[in-house]
């Protein structure tokens, strides 16, 4: 039991300065009022039209089905409303009014008599839709609004016959990726047989990022003719972006149905592992976390001093990016930092793949100022040897002067 309303435009005006003073103030009072009383004029203009029910079910055990549906008016404003129908059922069909018209803050009662004696009806849902379709009665007041557009509203009559048997009718209404690493699927049931369902069981399996099976399992039991339901899965998981298989299987009373679907979440998936450049060439290693293929990835790549000025940029070379792959972007950068006097900084970089983008930033240390200190090392080494080198040789002479002065003495 239902009840649709259409609502087609809201005007609001209200709007004052404040001024000082006693002839101000009531000057102001006085034009709010107004204004607010136009406001409650054209908002209660605004179109208002429902019906009451918006569904009703019924079973085939009667031949004859007499029903009253309501079409209300919550409005200010006065319709003329033509009454027609469809469905299967809308040649066994009568309704009380072909056409009426509603007035404001009123509800009009329409009686439909359905006669299927001289017809038999097909096994499952019977459905007749009575539709309503109204348009504003001429009005010349100039504050209110002249709506073009005509509200149309439906109330459904069904009529169920049921399937010889065991019937149950199962239906993936809907599958949410609302909420991240989440997926809810619903699954609808339904008793359309002549017997009841004395167990009905239900498990949903779906693949993750890291190959993981997310699982879940619903079951009902005793589900009487007539009767229906849904069963609404929560499989949480590893759920980034790409293309993930769903398999429902069910199993009721010795039966079994699979239901096989594509669950598709778009997202950014892909991350910056690392990013280097050394002696002029780049290496920027990604990884794609997700299911999803990516046909052009690439990087927009700046390097900027410990002052935040921009020293030079640069584009890497599209890849692809196939799923859960990891990659290096590598080249010629273009450039030689060494060159450029930068020994610390920063590299920033905007990756690109397909329509998605992220931004990332790595340190950088220009490898050349350890590399200068080796020459000084070596330098100061060569030095040290030349040192200890003269050192024994003057040690070595002092040693053979004395032991020539001693030779001599004797």
């Amino acid at each position: 039991m239902g009840y649709f309303i259409i609502d087609n435009k809201n005007l609001r005006a209200g709007h004052a300065k404040k001024d000082f003073g006693q002839i101000a103030m009531a000057r102001l009072f006085v034009f709010s009022f107004i204004l607010i009383l136009l406001s409650i004029n054209v908002e209660a203009g605004a179109t208002s039209i429902g019906v009451l029910p918006a569904v009703k079910n019924f079973d085939d055990s009667n031949s004859i089905i007499t029903t009253t549906v309501y079409v209300r008016n919550s409005g200010s404003e006065d319709y003329e409303v033509s009454v027609s129908t469809s469905g299967e059922l809308a040649d066994f069909a009568t309704v009380s009014k072909n056409s009426f018209e509603s007035k404001s803050k009123t509800d009009t009662p329409i009686e439909c008599k359905i006669d299927t004696s001289k017809t038999e009806l097909s096994y499952g849902p019977n459905s007749l839709y009575i539709n309503f379709l109204a348009s504003p009665k001429e009005s010349a007041g100039t504050q209110k609004e002249q709506i073009t557009a005509l509200p149309a509203v439906t109330a459904r009559i069904t009529i169920n016959v049921p399937y010889p048997g065991r019937y149950l009718d199962l239906r993936l209404s809907s599958i949410s990726t609302a909420t991240e690493g989440l997926i809810e699927p619903t699954l609808l049931y339904s008793n359309m047989g002549e017997e009841e369902i004395k167990e009905l069981s239900c498990q949903a399996t779906v693949l993750d990022d890291t190959n993981n099976k997310v699982m879940a399992e619903m079951q009902k039991s005793n589900i009487l003719k007539g009767s229906s339901g849904e069963f609404a899965f929560k499989l949480r998981g590893e759920f980034s972006s790409g293309n993930y298989p769903l398999y429902i299987v069910c199993n009721f009373d010795g039966e079994e149905k699979i239901f096989e679907e594509n669950v598709n979440i778009i997202g950014t998936a892909v991350e910056v592992i690392s990013a280097r450049i050394e002696d002029g060439m780049y290496n920027i290693t990604i990884k794609n976390r997700g299911k999803a293929k990516y046909s052009i990835v690439y990087a927009k790549v700046k390097l900027v001093d410990e002052n935040n000025n921009e020293i030079a940029s640069f584009n890497t070379v599209p890849h692809e990016l196939t799923e859960s792959e990891t990659i290096n972007l590598e080249g010629f950068s273009g450039f030689e930092p060494e060159k450029l006097n930068v020994t610390k900084g920063k590299i920033i970089l905007e990756l690109n793949y397909d329509s998605f983008q992220s931004k990332h930033e790595f340190s950088y240390e220009s490898e050349s100022k350890d590399a200068s200190k080796t020459p000084k090392i070596a330098e100061n080494g060569v030095w040290f040897i030349v040192f200890i080198v003269v050192v024994l040789l003057v040690a070595f002479m002092i040693v053979r002067s004395i032991a020539k002065n001693k030779d001599e003495y004797y």
